[in-house]
């Protein structure tokens, strides 16, 4: 299962965070193969609706709609998260928030960047994660909000 030739996934809600998402990956390299939803309700129909999964999901928590836990829970029965990484990227450091994440199987937790040039470290990052054959996941990614 080569990540490279699948997509990643990037749901998230707030327009600039997104536009700075973006921007940051170009930066890193990595631009063809992103797709968007801007809730959780769109993230599951992008996810069930049997075009190519994404080998990747990017999530925000604080979603409209269905939030990322409620995203992270359907995939979670669906046997998804053995088949692809979630990295979640949200405003909250709460620890309950990280701790539930983690509980549902993401791969990576991380605070939304402050600065710029923060946020494009995280994505070359991210980049060299998602290339990674799947048997060679590190155990967090740089900079990840470690689990309680």
């Amino acid at each position: 299962m080569s990540s490279p030739n699948r997509p990643i996934l990037v749901v998230e809600d707030d327009t600039d965070d997104l536009f700075l998402l973006q921007k940051a990956f170009e930066k890193s390299g990595l631009t063809k193969e992103i797709m968007v939803a801007r809730d959780g309700e769109m993230a599951i129909e992008v996810l069930s609706n049997g075009s190519a999964e994404p080998a990747l999901v990017i999530l925000d928590l604080k979603l409209p709609r269905k939030s990322g836990f409620e995203v992270l829970e359907w995939l979670g029965a669906r046997g998804a998260l053995k088949r692809m990484r979630v990295i979640v990227l949200s405003s909250s450091t709460v620890p309950s928030d990280v701790q539930r994440a983690y509980g549902l199987g993401v791969t990576s937790y991380h605070a939304k960047p402050a600065h710029f040039q923060e946020l494009k470290a995280l994505a070359a990052e991210i980049h060299r994660f998602w290339r990674e054959p799947w048997e060679e996941t590190p155990k967090l990614l740089e900079g990840a909000v470690p689990p309680p």
